[in-house]
């Protein structure tokens, strides 16, 4: 039977082969018979043990094989579910973006309508609801929106926006009831 260490055995059958093939050389020189079939069997002996080693080596990649194998196998399964999250990610945010640059266009028409009406009524055309400022407040509104995305960088990718100024506790609240406050200033009989 083999034992566990197969580099001690491999090391006693070459000493052991070395040390037959040494007395059949002195038995040549000194004329004296020797049974050949002790050095065969040491020879073997030492290829049996070779062969063990290799086999387990062997062994040894191929159980690595196998596992890098399941583990590649685990990784591509996430990796599609990955995917199928990244590709519903992106679709949303594309929604979101186009969804976004509708209501801020639809936003901007209807302070133009307020702005128009405010004049014919006599009022007077609120600054609050004139395009620079209106879109100079919604996009440090949109920045502190953002800020989970980036922390507190104004910036994703080549896409800058400005900080929200300070102190900026007011730019974290509802963003309708901010415009409605704004609204109540700049058009108080009407809100």
């Amino acid at each position: 039977m083999i034992s566990d260490d197969l580099s001690t055995q491999r090391d006693a059958a070459a000493q052991r082969v070395e040390d037959l093939r040494d007395q059949r050389a002195a038995a040549a020189l000194d004329g004296l018979e020797f049974d050949d079939s002790l050095l065969v069997a040491a020879e073997r002996e030492l290829d049996r043990i070779a062969d063990a080693e290799g086999l387990r080596a062997r062994r040894s990649r191929e159980a690595t094989a196998q596992a890098l194998q399941a583990q590649r196998a685990a990784t591509r399964l996430k990796m599609a579910k990955s995917v199928k999250r990244y590709l519903a990610a992106i679709d949303s945010a594309e929604k979101a973006s186009r969804e976004m640059a509708i209501a801020l266009k639809q936003v901007r028409e209807h302070a133009e309508e307020l702005n128009q009406q405010a004049t014919v009524l006599g009022i007077g055309s609120p600054a609050a609801l004139h395009g620079n400022t209106l879109e100079e407040r919604l996009s440090r509104r949109m920045s502190v929106a953002m800020r989970p995305l980036t922390g507190h960088t104004n910036r994703y990718g080549p896409l800058n926006w400005p900080p929200p100024p300070d102190p900026a506790a007011h730019w974290f609240g509802s963003w309708i009831d901010a415009e409605r406050a704004i609204l109540k200033r700049s058009l108080p009989d009407e809100v």
